[in-house]
């Protein structure tokens, strides 16, 4: 996986994945909206992306939810470089 893949991935946030077997991944659909997560446990992204999501409101307006669709699979070739955890 490449660095510009992992600053791609941080767009979306969290996403859900299936495998489906020869190393092949499918990435569901999502939604993204511009609304405040529960913060219970106090993470530090969480509340980094809620007062972006304040500010971001401030700036431009209340947004609009939309909805995020991956299309086809991804196959991952690990490199020398990849580490698995």
């Amino acid at each position: 996986m490449t660095a510009m893949q992992i600053n791609q991935g941080k767009v979306y946030g969290s996403i859900s994945m299936q495998y489906l077997g020869d190393n092949q991944f499918k990435i569901y659909p999502d939604k993204y909206n511009f609304d405040y997560q529960p913060n219970i446990h106090n993470n530090a992204n969480v509340t980094l992306r809620n007062i972006g999501t304040i500010f971001s409101g401030m700036i431009h307006g209340v947004g609009r939810s939309f909805s995020i669709k991956f299309q086809g699979t991804y196959k991952y070739r690990p490199t020398t470089k990849t580490k698995l955890y």
